[in-house]
């Protein structure tokens, strides 16, 4: 783990490697699966509206990131939260909630067929009540 951190602190900027510290102060990294030579971690952004998966190969020093950059704060996160973890012996945050999906229903309306969108969780669905531009504000 300390080559694979080390790895990725020497690639990033001062810049890339601040915002990192901000996405883990913030609680911005989940993690998803933790195994002998690979980590898998969700860095949420924007509000969590957006949430970069990045993968953390510990062997090989290396890592890679949904966001498609070489160099990233996704990665930088992801590496500063596995060792605060670690050193404070302690496993990765889980996800409090499951993940949801957008999921379409239609409903029988006034003159026909409506159409309703929400996300659905597990076996519920929760219906939107405002635009999808006003609830990522």
């Amino acid at each position: 783990m300390t080559a694979t951190f080390d790895a990725v602190r020497n690639a990033c900027s001062p810049q890339l490697w601040s915002r990192g510290i901000e996405l883990v102060r913030a609680d911005a990294v989940i993690g998803e699966r933790a195994e002998a030579d690979e980590v898998a971690v969700r860095v949420a952004t924007k509000g969590g509206m957006i949430a970069r998966n990045v993968l953390l190969f510990l062997d090989d020093a290396q890592w890679e990131c949904s966001c498609g950059a070489a160099v990233c704060e996704h990665a930088a996160a992801a590496v500063i939260a596995l060792k605060r973890a670690h050193d404070e012996g302690r496993a990765l945050p889980t996800p409090k909630h499951g993940a949801g999906t957008i999921a379409y229903r239609f409903l029988r309306g006034q003159g026909g067929l409506a159409l309703e969108r929400g996300v659905r969780v597990g076996d519920g669905f929760h219906p939107f009540e405002a635009t999808l531009a006003a609830l990522s504000s």
